[in-house]
């Protein structure tokens, strides 16, 4: 798995303008992110091993453990499948394919959708809150969105919209 979107990050008002390149293996749990300026110049680079994330570089505001933490977390809900055993699949009469995971952490992870109308990720806190919403939006390539947008609440609020500009298998 090899992908480059386009971010635009939505923060405490402010809009900004990044390149992520994800690399990984989801069978390992393995993941590497990469976080650059629209010319190129590294921001942040990462590894996600053996539930660890291992920094290789970070520049401010982009050098916190909790911003490391959080990106991570982020990535591996849109690249990695759950660690859990799911409830099992639901097929509702429109069509729409359900299915939820508890994680050892007792965070719950709703998938919601069908690749004709897109798919829906809801990430619920201990308390049942939702703390991640993803939308995921075709034409999908090699199983990968087109277009993404995360809208995170807690415990920071952002938002992340994601165009797909470059896959690899």
């Amino acid at each position: 798995l090899e992908s480059c979107h386009r971010i635009e990050a939505t923060i405490k008002g402010g809009s900004s303008a990044l390149l992520g390149v994800t690399r990984g293996k989801p069978s390992e749990r393995r993941l590497e992110s990469v976080l650059l300026t629209p010319e190129g110049f590294i921001l942040f680079d990462a590894e996600f091993r053996e539930g660890q994330t291992i920094v290789r570089r970070a520049v401010a505001p982009f050098d916190s453990q909790a911003f490391a933490r959080g990106l991570m977390e982020d990535v591996s809900l849109l690249f990695l499948p759950p660690q859990a055993k799911p409830a099992g699949w639901e097929k509702e009469t429109d069509g729409t394919m359900t299915c939820a995971w508890e994680g050892p952490d007792k965070f719950l992870t709703e998938i919601k959708g069908s690749t004709e109308r897109g798919w829906k990720i809801l990430r619920r806190n201990k308390r049942g809150k939702v703390i991640r919403e993803v939308a995921l939006n075709g034409p999908f390539v090699n199983g990968l969105a087109s277009h993404v947008e995360l809208r995170a609440f807690k415990p920071a609020s952002y938002r992340l919209r994601m165009t797909l500009v470059q896959q690899s298998p």
